[in-house]
């Protein structure tokens, strides 16, 4: 059951242009987030039509779970419009059965595990300086601007192969699950070092800020 499942928008910004869906497939649910680059018209219909696309793949192949998962997000992909080539997105989605979920996202889009002491990242932003700023290397700040370049997103008639990435783990390690944008977490990631119930009612009110205060598109689904 999803508890949050949530797009908008601050003031600044002319159009949302996230993404955010859920769908029941054989065995299991799939949840997505959509974080579109360049906030017009263009890019929120390009990623509306990738979540459909997405929607309609064929979910009946559990033997190799994590192929299945990127030649779907692949397929949907290449079912695009010309009309929507050289347009940019990064997205995080999480493929959830009883027994194992699949999880995959690239640039800076995040899967998390909400846990009693707070929340436990399952994916690490796919951004060149991550190394760098994990070692103090460069400040926040020059992270932040790194992280939104386009070679680390998925570029819609591109080969995008070497941008995505998959992983399989086990469902009962991992009872609550976090998917956000960066427009979320860069702004809301120390409301998510406590515990589950807690956190779930921080971000309802995060999010009535975010409206109003937010300088960037934001997503978040807590499922």
């Amino acid at each position: 059951m999803t508890n949050i499942i949530c797009t908008g928008k601050g003031p600044a910004q002319p159009v949302n242009a996230d993404t955010v869906k859920e769908w029941s497939i054989p065995n299991g649910n799939v949840y997505l987030v959509c974080d579109g680059i360049n906030h017009n018209q263009k890019t929120l219909a390009a990623v509306n039509v990738f979540a459909e696309n997405l929607a309609k793949s064929n979910w009946t192949n559990i033997v190799n779970p994590k192929q299945l998962l990127r030649d779907n997000i692949f397929e949907a992909l290449h079912l695009m419009s010309p009309e929507h080539d050289n347009l940019s997105f990064c997205c995080c989605v999480a493929v959830v059965s009883e027994e194992k979920m699949t999880l995959a996202h690239c640039g800076d889009c995040r899967i998390g595990s909400l846990t009693d002491k707070g929340v436990k990242w399952l994916t690490q932003d796919d951004v060149p300086a991550l190394k760098l700023y994990n070692k103090g290397v460069i400040s926040k700040e020059t992270y932040d601007k790194s992280r939104h370049l386009i070679s680390t997103k998925l570029k819609i008639g591109s080969n995008n192969r070497n941008s995505l990435t998959v992983q399989t783990m086990a469902t009962a390690n991992n009872q609550v699950l976090i998917l956000c944008s960066d427009g979320f977490w860069s702004e809301s990631e120390y409301l998510l070092n406590t515990d589950v119930s807690n956190v779930i009612m921080l971000i309802q009110e995060e999010i009535e800020r975010l409206v109003l205060q937010s300088e960037d598109n934001f997503s978040v689904v807590i499922v």
